[in-house]
């Protein structure tokens, strides 16, 4: 892999990903969502764009190779709070695979990408590294670009 302090955005390899979660707290709250895709320089295809821009957030993308989007059974109830800021219900994970089999997939999915999200370093990675730690799941991808962190380091001086 290129050194990301030379290498250019069209010579990274990334994953650029998002979680939804019952709550705020990695250790009490848990995933409910992750949706993620596979980026080799800033370029997304014609067809994966139309397809993401003409699908509903329910739907499943699996059939393209560089999406990856699950929804996850919690084991806990999906509160009224938590559907209205992320509009997943009960109804949408009943049934579905548990927070240790998506995170695997998830896991296979990223492999040796650099891993990309807004609020990544507070936020996802620490719901992620929490359920390594409580499964005894290996996750040695140790780089996440926050472009949250970016931002306000590249715009300092604006008022937040």
């Amino acid at each position: 892999m290129k050194n990301i302090a030379v290498a250019r955005l069209s010579q990274l390899k990334y994953v650029v990903f998002d979680l939804e979660t019952t709550g705020f707290k990695p250790s009490k709250d848990r995933i409910i969502q992750i949706a993620a895709m596979k980026m080799d320089g800033a370029k997304i295809s014609k067809n994966l764009r139309n397809d993401i821009l003409s699908t509903d957030k329910f739907s499943d993308l699996k059939h393209h190779k560089s999406v990856f989007n699950a929804f996850v059974n919690p084991g806990i109830e999906i509160t009224r709070h938590i559907t209205t800021i992320n509009g997943i219900e009960n109804k949408h994970v009943d049934g579905k695979p548990s927070e240790e089999l998506v995170t695997r997939e998830f896991i296979d999915f990223v492999g040796d990408r650099i891993l990309v999200a807004q609020n990544g370093i507070k936020f996802d990675m620490k719901f992620i590294d929490e359920i390594c730690k409580r499964t005894g799941i290996k996750f040695d991808n140790g780089l996440c670009l926050d472009t949250m962190w970016l931002s306000r380091k590249l715009h300092r001086s604006e008022e937040r």
